[in-house]
This record gives structure tokens, sequence and C-alpha cells, in this order.
């Protein structure tokens, strides 16, 4: 048992309210209810004080700022306490788009329940920001960390998207399809362009499930991608064309029916 397991109860004596722990996390909230202190116990690179700060406060920017925090023998960070409800599949999804956009990160376990709230006042926040990845060696903000993790964490990852395909389909299709694109190393992925193509999603999903790598691949989605995203009827036009001639077009439509929520 680690020296935190053991000191845990030190942090409950001076007023703070143990939460739960994650998988190299403990989280306890302030006695004031605003504020939550996370103490790692595992020594994952992704999931550092110093990591887990600059992330929130590149992902989480307007929800309040993180930073990093000491209380009496822990070395932590501090981030507000969001109060909200949990975020449902299309608000999932709107939040793993705006992420993508905004930094290059795909969080990958958005579809875990309660990682994505929706505060009173209508913000999304990403509470456990570990697995926002950048795994694009072709973008400036490619990280090894992220790819390391990756590796060491995709099998577990492949399991949750099985059970976010019941609860989270929609958004499950979309990590999928954003994984795809980054282990081609598309240089440049238009994560508007993606979201407005449910059947290019699930498309890229499919790919993403069959593991398909390789150069002419590439070339395909290449050209996909190049086509003018603000057609959004002629692109589902080319697209269902596309898939024919590929031999997806069954597959395609049975996986459309798991993009549409009830």
């Amino acid at each position: 048992m680690s020296s935190t397991r053991i000191k845990v109860p030190c942090l409950i004596e001076q007023g703070w309210e143990f939460l739960g722990s994650g998988n190299r996390n403990f989280a306890f909230k302030s006695k004031d209810g605003k504020q939550v202190f996370k103490v790692q116990y595992d020594g994952g690179m992704t999931d550092s004080p110093q990591r887990s700060v600059r992330l929130w406060n590149e992902i989480n920017y307007r929800t309040g700022k993180a930073e990093i925090a000491q209380l009496g023998d822990f070395n932590g960070w501090i981030c507000p306490f969001v109060e909200g409800g949990m975020a449902k599949d299309d608000e999932i999804f709107q939040t793993i788009i705006a992420v993508f956009k905004e930094t290059g990160r795909i969080i990958v376990d958005a579809i875990m329940p309660g990682n994505v709230v929706i505060s009173s006042s209508g913000i999304p926040t990403c509470i456990d920001i570990g697995l926002a990845l950048n795994l694009n060696s072709k973008n400036k903000r490619f990280s090894k960390a992220s790819f390391h993790e990756w590796k060491k964490m995709q099998e577990s990852i492949n399991e949750l998207f099985k059970l976010g395909m019941m609860h989270c389909p929609k958004s499950t299709n979309l990590i999928k399809a954003l994984l795809y694109l980054s282990q081609l190393n598309i240089s440049y992925i238009d994560a508007e362009q993606i979201g407005v193509n449910d059947k290019l999603i699930a498309y890229l999903a499919i790919k993403y499930d069959s593991h398909e790598i390789s150069e002419s691949a590439t070339k395909k989605i290449i050209k996909l991608l190049s086509k003018p995203h603000t057609a959004v009827t002629g692109y589902s036009t080319m697209l269902s064309s596309f898939f024919s001639n590929q031999g997806h077009d069954e597959e395609i439509k049975s996986n459309d029916n798991h993009c549409t929520l009830s």
C-alpha cells in the first residue's frame, strides 16, 4: 500500500471531503464546496500535476482556472468543483469536436459516465483530462506522453468503446473516427467537417475497428476530406458512392442506426 493511501485520512480531518479515486488520482472537495484537490498516487506521465493543470486550463478555461497546490504532505493540484448533470450523447459529441478543434486533443474516455459534466450555466467541463491525447505526429502539438499512454491503454479503451456503443453511440463513433485519422497522421483535420457528417464518422469508425493503416487507406481518406464540407448534401452523395465502390454500403447502413440519438 502506498504512503498516499495511508495518509488520506489526514486530509479528511482537515475538512476535505473524499470524493473518490480513479486509476491514478484521489479527489477531495473543499469544505466550502468550491474546489477539488487531486493528488496522484500512480506515476503515470499523463496524470502528473503539471500536465493536469496545463490541460485543464487549455480545455476547461471557461469553467475556471486550475493550479498546482500543496496541502500538508500532499503535492497535487486544485481545480473548481463543477456542479451539474452528466452530459448526454449529443453534448459529449459537441464537446469532443470543440476540444479537438481548439487543441488537437481527443478526449479518448469522454464517454465514461460523468467525465463530461454540463454546469447549470450550460458550460461543458471534462472532469478527468488525463486521456485528452494528441496522437497525430504531423501535428505540431504531438505529444510523446500521449502516444505512450495510448499504446498502454488501447486495449482497455477498446473495451470501453463496446460499452459506449450502448449508451453514447454517436460520441463513441466520433472518438474512433478521430483516432483513426490520427493514426493515419493526416496533417490537417477539419473538426467541423467531420462533425457535420454522420456517414463519414461511421465509415471512419469502421476503419478504426478494422485496423486498416496503409498508404492506400491514407490516400482514400485524404480524397474524402478534400471535398468542401459546406456542401453537405453533395458530400453525402459522394460518400455513398465511395462506400458502394469499397463494398461497405451495407455496413455503413447498419452503423448509421447507431449514430442516431433516440
